[in-house]
């Protein structure tokens, strides 16, 4: 909950570390088995048309991890999810694949695709080829743990939260609904009508049409559809600034106690960001309500 202190050391990452796909498939088949045909169990389950996701009768999405629900796009990258591994499972039958292995076969056709995605083409153009291949070839630095891998809170609720900065003011998702915002216009938890079907060649580059739309750079900056949540999305509350994304983000670092960004550079032998920089930001912050500990720089313990 926002505004509350946690002991970082007894959190449990709730999902797994893993590229594996678990949000599409659950526990399979015999787990969670109302997210797969009675029929064929080896498929997954969408709406009889097979244009939206299955739902309930408020309308929302019946998948295995709720959040994929939250907006438009991700809701029909969802399905095209679906659609892949039902795809997969139609090859490997085709291939004479044994019908007792059809499923996991399938499932992991579908990760192994996805994998590789994210590491030939995601990761490359977010952090850059050389840095991609520095990996590959010399390892981890820093990430290195003893036991089993986990999502440490740097990544979850620090670095990677910078994609939000990625997120558009507004998007065409298809050729015939002019361009809207995110939020609220694409907000999820209901049907998705047909004639707001994403149309993929206007999100990813595709060969004989134009080069996709592209996503901001990554900064400090936030559309204004992040800092306006939805209260479908967000809950009731009477603290205005916890509609904000911004001001959501920055209260997760505070309670989990998050080390600060000079902190984290001098730990890794880079430069911090001069006195000025920090100054401007922390007042930023103060001027949206952020409680921001005075000791942070010096202790490391939980800068925004």
């Amino acid at each position: 909950m926002l505004r509350s202190q946690i002991d970082p050391t007894r959190l449990r990452n709730a999902r797994s570390p893993q590229l594996n796909l678990e949000g599409l498939y659950g526990d399979g088949p015999v787990g969670h088995p109302f997210l797969y045909q009675r029929a064929d169990p080896a498929k997954l389950l969408t709406a009889p048309d097979g244009a939206d996701l299955l739902r309930n009768a408020e309308g929302t999405a019946i998948i295995g991890d709720p959040r994929n629900d939250s907006h438009l796009i991700v809701s029909q990258m969802h399905l095209a999810f679906v659609h892949s591994h039902n795809a997969f499972v139609d090859r490997a039958r085709a291939a004479g694949v044994a019908d007792d292995t059809v499923f996991e076969h399938a499932a992991r056709e579908l990760r192994w695709n996805y994998q590789q995605v994210i590491l030939g083409e995601f990761l490359p153009t977010l952090i850059g080829s050389e840095m991609v291949h520095s990996i590959r070839r010399d390892g981890r630095r820093f990430y290195r743990p003893s036991r089993e891998a986990f999502i440490p809170l740097e990544f979850a609720d620090a670095a990677y939260r910078y994609g939000h900065s990625q997120i558009r003011q507004q998007y065409p998702i298809n050729l015939d609904v002019p361009p809207v915002p995110m939020l609220p216009d694409l907000i999820g938890f209901r049907p998705v009508p047909r004639h707001w079907q994403i149309d993929w060649t206007l999100f990813f580059d595709v060969e004989g049409h134009p080069p996709a739309q592209r996503a901001k750079r990554i900064d400090g900056r936030l559309v204004s559809a992040l800092i306006a949540l939805p209260v479908a999305m967000t809950g009731e509350s009477a603290i205005q600034e916890f509609h904000s994304l911004a001001v959501r983000d920055l209260e997760r670092g505070e309670g989990a106690k998050l080390p600060s960004g000079e902190a984290v550079a001098t730990f890794m032998g880079e430069q911090p960001k001069n006195a000025s920089v920090i100054t401007a930001r922390r007042n930023t912050a103060h001027k949206l309500g952020i409680r921001v500990r005075d000791d942070a720089r010096q202790n490391g313990d939980a800068e925004s």
